[in-house]
Formats: C-alpha cells, structure tokens, sequence
C-alpha cells in the first residue's frame, strides 16, 4: 500500500502597505511578494505614487507614514514623508555666501 504525500503549498509571505496621516487607512488588500526587498521596492514605489496624487497638499507639511505589516499584523518596517514648505525653508550657509568654483 503507497504512503499518502501531503503537499504543503509554497505560498510567498503577505504584506500589508498601511497608510497613517492623522487617521489609520490599513491597506486593504494582501500583497503575496517573495521576500522583504521585494516589500520595500513595492512601498518605494507606492509612496512615490501617493505623493504624485497628492500633488499641491504634499506641501501643507503634514507629516504621513507608511508602515508594512505581515500577516499577523507586525510592523515589519515604516516610511515617513512631509515636506517643508518653500516659505519656511531655510538657506544654507553655502548657499548664501557664493563662490567662484571654476577659479576665475
């Protein structure tokens, strides 16, 4: 009599990429990618497009967060985004005092 073969299906880890700008906005879909590079390229990317639609309110200053969380809901690891306004930035001492680079 053959042995029964149990297959354990290799099924790839699941992220979850959620949103945290004043209020929680958990992501609601499960993202199967195939290790944890591959989860941080994804969140790159993601924050990229986020801030693309946000367009102008990017600028108010208000700080936003990505954090990437695993099945059980551990944060595995997290992204913080806020600009600083063009009336409130600074100039650096290196800008403000210019130089002749090229030796002229």
């Amino acid at each position: 009599m053959r042995s029964a073969v149990f297959r354990t299906e290799n099924r790839m880890p699941t992220y979850y990429f959620n949103i945290h700008d004043g209020g929680a906005a958990p992501d609601p879909e499960a993202h199967e990618l195939p290790d944890l590079d591959a989860a941080k390229r994804v969140a790159i990317r993601l924050s990229g497009d986020l801030i693309r639609e946000m367009g102008e309110n990017f600028w108010r200053g208000e700080e936003w967060r990505m954090e990437v969380t695993d099945e059980s809901g551990a944060v595995l690891f997290g992204l913080r985004f806020s600009a600083t306004p063009p009336s409130a930035a600074q100039p650096s001492q290196l800008i403000a005092e210019p130089r002749n680079v090229l030796g002229e």
